[in-house]
């Protein structure tokens, strides 16, 4: 397969990198050229930190295609990404009220222009209390929804270019001001301050506007607004002030290793910047997995079909169907890597005890050099394939993509049923960190169906909760209900099997008693029947010890292996998912019934939090058990 074919492969929905875009209306027309330039050079860096030779970084800009800098930044990254970078129009109000504040007339045509070229335009709803008269006549009104575009941008990307000049006044500096400290309310919900915000990166371009004081433009002036500043040379590069403490200490570690002491040791803003690109490679490494691993389409759709009957999902909005072909590909991914790590797991076990074996039989039986040297190959062997898996990162990768599937899985039916909730929002403080890429994942993916949600303002359907109870509640309780006998069942096989040969080697101790009586007993004495040393030298010794040896490592193998795989406490939550399943089921059940829309509603957002507590806590739980060299 050649690289044009490869990305075919993944033409339908790569996960992209969002950019946001704010700044000044005003520029000077002797900046533009250089300003173009500067653009076109983020946009390049951009691609070349992320993309490899599998795949051409997919981008999705987000602007509100403003005169000057948003249209700027619009042109110059569609024409730096050609196919590979795709424009979202955020339109504060809609198209026929915002075009008013075009002063000319190639303004204007530009600005259609642009929407011609747009992917998708998105008419903001008005703020609560605004309305379309309010809009037209009324300036503040007006500033609510460009203050509300500009914090929807900062909320949904994960990098914000700033065409500014540093300055701590203006809708620009507000935009920037919300990407580092956090979104304002009204346009978000109120945060606790115990919460991890979502913030991140401003590519700072310091631009210079008609009316910026000539004693500013004179020495490219530096934010006002706190920051960590990070000096690149034809830009900055801002982070959150957060850096300085909370997040430092937080995201001190990279895919579950410990690395706190060169982390640690980093300055603020050298942290930031490797965790902020640890997120965005993460999504990029997705993309690669899906163009790699997901050749086979059957595979992907019979995931899908899991959630939605391949006959059934011709009638999805867009947006839907993205989150759900996501979905396809994640559990995909997550059973292949599921197996690998299992078979990675096994081939530890198996050469650690193999290798134990060979060291008895040298021991024991036959003393060459040949054989010792067995012991050191087959357990380099197996270290061998714990570098393999730990280099491919096989296992984080499982634990990942399973979780991004149970929450895509949840985000889908939530949207199903028209909600505004979100699941990136609902997952609890203490899954921030290594799900952050995951939850960014999330928000890309279900952005066009939460833009769907908000344009049509269509109330759940009796029909969507019918499809929701028989495609999620009733399936996953069906599930936990197979499920939870399987696995109690397993466990049960595992721990006899485990007992059974630490049974065998007591019953081989117990033999070799038997057999130290008999020689005693030979001998016409029993008084020295504690003293082993004749037994000892005798050809009977070595076989007895052998087996002793091997039964103990084999049933410490099986035990490893159980404690890995973290049996006993995956049971237990599948016991309290049945429960949990089983009875939403027989309330959503009674809701549909009874016409009880909004009972159903609150119960299904309420199972979803619940099934993310689930999901959050499987990954910290498999995170906590990982794949290690048997060495000792």
């Amino acid at each position: 397969m050649n690289e044009s074919e490869i990305m075919d492969t993944n033409s339908n929905h790569p996960i992209p990198i969002v950019v946001g875009v704010t700044g000044h209306r005003d520029l000077r027309e002797e900046d533009i050229p250089e300003l173009e330039k500067k653009v076109g050079d983020i946009f390049k860096e951009i691609r070349l930190k992320y993309q490899d030779k599998y795949q051409r970084l997919p981008i999705k800009i987000l602007s509100p295609l403003a005169e000057g800098a948003d249209m700027l930044v619009a042109q110059a990254g569609l024409h730096a990404g050609h196919a590979d970078v795709k424009l979202t129009a955020i339109l504060p109000m809609p198209k026929e009220e915002y075009e008013k504040d075009f002063n000319t007339v190639g303004s204007k045509r530009e600005f259609a222009d642009l929407l011609e070229k747009a992917e998708d335009v998105f008419e903001l709803p008005f703020v609560e209390g605004n309305t379309r008269e309010m809009v037209q006549r009324c300036k503040e009104s007006r500033n609510k929804q460009y203050a509300l575009a500009g914090a929807y941008i900062a909320a949904h990307s994960q990098i914000l270019i700033a065409l500014w000049d540093g300055r701590a006044t203006g809708e620009t500096a507000e935009v920037v001001r919300a990407k580092l400290e956090g979104i304002p309310a009204p346009s978000a919900p109120p945060e606790s301050p115990l919460d991890i915000l979502d913030n991140g990166p401003v590519y700072h371009v310091f631009t210079v506007r008609k009316n910026t004081p000539a004693e500013i433009a004179a020495y490219n002036h530096k934010p006002e607004i706190p920051c960590l500043l990070h000096v690149k040379g034809k830009w900055d590069v801002l982070y959150p002030t957060i850096w300085n403490t909370d997040k430092h200490a937080l995201h001190s570690s990279d895919k579950g290793k410990t690395s706190n002491h060169k982390s640690m040791n980093d300055k603020p803003e050298d942290a930031a910047e490797k965790y902020y690109d640890s997120v965005l490679e993460r999504i990029s490494e997705f993309n690669r997995d899906i163009v790699k691993n997901c050749k086979d389409e059957d595979k992907v759709k019979r995931s899908m079909s899991h959630v939605m009957p391949e006959g059934e999902q011709g009638k999805l909005s867009p947006g839907l169907r993205k989150i759900l072909s996501c979905y396809g590909y994640a559990d995909t991914l997550a059973l292949q890597y599921q197996k690998i790590t299992t078979d990675v797991l096994k081939r530890l076990l198996i050469t650690a005890v193999v290798s134990f074996f060979f060291l008895n039989i040298f021991d024991q039986f036959w003393a060459k050099a040949y054989i010792l040297a067995l012991f050191p190959v087959i357990m380099g062997i197996g270290y061998l394939f714990y570098k393999i898996a730990a280099r491919k990162d096989y296992e984080n990768k499982y634990y990942d993509y399973r979780a991004l599937a149970e929450g895509l899985r949840v985000q889908f039916f939530w949207k199903l049923m028209h909600s505004k909730e979100n699941t990136y929002d609902r997952y609890l403080r203490k899954y921030r960190g290594d799900m952050d890429w995951i939850f960014q994942t999330i928000r890309n993916v279900g952005m066009d169906a939460n833009q769907e949600i908000s344009q049509k303002h269509s109330a759940c359907k009796k029909e969507d909760l019918k499809i929701l109870q028989r495609r999620w509640v009733g399936d996953q309780k069906d599930f936990f209900v197979k499920k939870v006998p399987e696995k109690e069942q397993k466990i049960r096989r595992q721990e006899k099997a485990t007992l059974c040969f630490f049974c065998a080697a007591m019953a081989t101790v117990l033999g070799f008693f038997i057999v130290k009586a008999i020689v005693a007993f030979q001998h016409g004495s029993l008084k020295d029947f504690i003293n082993m040393e004749d037994i000892q030298q005798g050809i009977v010794y070595y076989p007895f010890a052998f087996l002793i040896d091997v039964f103990l490592a084999i049933g410490a193998a099986l035990a490893i292996y159980v404690e890995k795989r973290a049996f006993a406490d995956e049971l237990r939550q599948y016991q309290r998912m049945k429960v949990l399943y089983s009875r939403a089921s027989r309330f959503m059940e009674k809701y549909i019934a009874e016409n009880n829309i909004a009972g159903a509603e609150n119960l299904a957002i309420e199972l979803g939090k619940e099934a993310l507590i689930e999901n959050g806590d499987w990954y910290i739980i498999q995170r906590s058990k990982p794949l290690e060299p048997f060495l000792g």
